[in-house]
């Protein structure tokens, strides 16, 4: 992954690798490891694999020299793999199982140079210089004892549920995606299927969504984006009917969503409503997808009442994404002075995508204390639609440090 790390010889590293299906012929790969001293989990690298028509059913530990360079090639590479665990899930149940065979395998081509074998309770890879195979030969299987081993009860449980990040950090992206209309005038929901993926988010809030409407080919956009990024949770909210189907907004999410309402908004010239959802994570919050109307009287109107839905009383959490149509300092933004709207920083600029002039897409939360702001991006993307994707990573803080400062 070539993560750069303060690595010392001897040192005892954890490392947690999760894979899950893409599609219907790729793997996708997400790899942490924690750092030692910090007690923490650090994200190495996410990396989808084309497997030649079927997904992928092993895990693969390896030892590669990367940079391939005149000096890397004389040193030798080594690790040793031990006390390693599979959460291996059913339809009722998921439980630890501990690796307890490993294969010594390369790719078609392998130098000559590689080494597999046991030492003690583990299994070592090792490349580099002049090592010989002077120990398990290649495609040949090793075998550990696994009498006292214990398994990794520790992780937190949101990881091991299959989200995205062990330190139970949420990315959420707001999409204005034009029913997947490009800048080139053509209609390809596979191009943002492709920019969600890059991004990786958590939860996805679109804007401009179509629904079996025959601009857009007859397809059921947010189904269709939820089996292409893998993000399986899914849901549409209907603006009005339009064209043979339905225009309005969706999201997809990892995580499950519950308490669902598609809140009317007060119309002007077009119906509009907000999608609102519980998203069950860890720390549980509630959602609002918005794309307020173009006329500063409907924006007002339909922004007061998406802000009284989630009032303060409101026992968890609140976030809202979209497409506010607002300026930071217009009358619209002014109506959420109590939640907080995360600096984009000097990229702030949401839309046109080619050439931007102007901020109208945000992302906010209240109360104030709920989150820690981790990383907020623009993303320069000027053909998928004529909005730019607008990403918000927040950690949820615990109870011991709701009395730091945000």
């Amino acid at each position: 992954s070539f993560y750069d790390f303060d690595w010392k010889l001897g040192q005892s590293v954890r490392f947690v690798v999760y894979a899950k299906p893409d599609g219907l012929d790729r793997t996708q790969y997400a790899g942490y490891i924690h750092v030692p001293g910090e007690n923490r989990w650090q994200h190495m690298a996410t990396f989808s694999t084309l497997t030649g028509g079927e997904l992928l059913r092993g895990l693969y530990s390896f030892v590669e020299d990367f940079r391939r360079d005149g000096e890397s090639a004389t040193i030798v590479h080594r690790a040793h793999f031990g006390n390693g665990w599979v959460l291996a899930k059913s339809d009722d149940a998921a439980t630890w199982k501990p690796l307890t065979t490993g294969r010594f395998t390369a790719d078609s081509t392998p130098t000559k140079n590689i080494d597999s074998g046991r030492v003690a309770d583990r299994i070592f890879l090792q490349t580099g210089d002049d090592t010989k195979n002077d120990h398990t030969k290649l495609r040949d299987s090793t075998s550990l004892e696994t009498a006292d081993r214990k398994p990794p009860l520790d992780l937190p449980v949101p990881f091991d549920d299959g989200a995205r990040d062990p330190n139970n950090a949420i990315r959420i992206l707001s999409y204005n995606i034009k029913h997947g209309r490009g800048n080139d005038d053509h209609v390809d929901l596979t191009r943002a299927a492709v920019v969600i993926r890059r991004l990786n988010p958590d939860i996805v809030a679109l804007q401009e969504v179509d629904h079996l409407v025959g601009r857009s080919g007859t397809v059921a956009e947010a189904e269709e984006l939820a089996r292409l990024t893998g993000l399986e949770h899914h849901l549409f909210g209907s603006f009005f009917d339009h064209d043979g189907g339905q225009y309005g907004m969706a999201i997809l999410s990892r995580y499950p969503l519950r308490d669902v309402q598609n809140l009317k908004l007060p119309e002007g010239a077009e119906p509009r409503s907000s999608l609102l959802v519980t998203v069950n994570t860890a720390r549980p919050f509630r959602l609002a997808n918005v794309h307020f109307y173009r006329t500063e009287a409907e924006r007002l109107a339909q922004a007061t009442t998406v802000r009284d839905a989630l009032a303060p009383g409101a026992d968890i959490p609140c976030v809202i994404a979209g497409d506010f149509n607002s300026y930071p300092n217009s009358r619209v933004l002014q109506l959420f002075d109590e939640w907080t709207v995360p600096s984009k920083g000097d990229d702030h600029l949401t839309f046109p995508s080619q050439q931007p002039d102007r901020e109208i897409d945000y992302i906010m939360f209240r109360p104030t204390d709920a989150f820690a702001v981790a990383a907020v991006d623009v993303i320069d993307e000027p053909l998928v639609s004529d909005h730019r994707p607008l990403t918000l990573e927040l950690r949820p803080r615990v109870e011991q440090d709701l009395s730091t400062p945000p």
